[in-house]
């Protein structure tokens, strides 16, 4: 029992009874220590920095990988247009994307690559699609126009590529 801290008959153990761990801790939380008032904010603050971050990938998880749904996610149809602005042409490519998984995605970007009649690329585009959310095992229809830097009776056809795309999360509703 000599480890043991000797108790009063009131129940209060004085700090020269205690063993030396349990001194500290009774000297750091005591609210009659001057310092230590300033000693808890400082340890609640680092607490609190790292909990914020992880308290971020629990309840806000970063989704799913799209690499790993890249093949389940294609242009169903698409079709190459042209009109005028004011005095400028536009290219327009108004299609569908069809989506085979079963994540629901968001926040598309789509490369536009326009050829010519002999096949190479004469112009280039890369359009965010921030408005278009293709749901699980379903099509959505998109509309990406850009100026032609060319005549239009170069742009023979389009090649459309999906770059990237984010899954929606059960916390990111729209």
């Amino acid at each position: 029992m000599s480890g043991m801290p000797r108790t009063h008959r009131c129940g209060r153990v004085t700090l020269s009874e205690m063993p030396g761990v349990a001194v500290e801790l009774a000297r750091f939380w005591s609210p009659s220590t001057p310092q230590s008032l300033g000693y808890q904010l400082a340890v609640m603050v680092v607490l609190m920095a790292l909990m914020i971050p992880l308290m971020r990938y629990a309840l806000f998880p970063s989704g799913n990988d799209f690499d790993d749904y890249r093949d389940k996610l294609q242009f169903a149809s698409q079709s190459l247009t042209f009109t005028r602005d004011r005095e400028r042409d536009l290219v327009v490519v108004v299609g569908t994307i069809k989506n085979d998984s079963d994540v629901t995605w968001r926040n598309l970007y789509v490369e536009a690559r326009f050829l010519d009649i002999k096949g190479e690329m004469i112009d280039s585009q890369s359009y965010g699609l921030s408005d278009v959310i293709v749901r699980a095992k379903s099509n959505s229809a998109f509309r990406i126009s850009a100026y032609a830097v060319h005549p239009i009776k170069e742009y023979a056809r389009v090649v459309l590529t999906i770059t990237s795309a984010k899954s929606k999360s059960w916390w990111y509703d729209r």
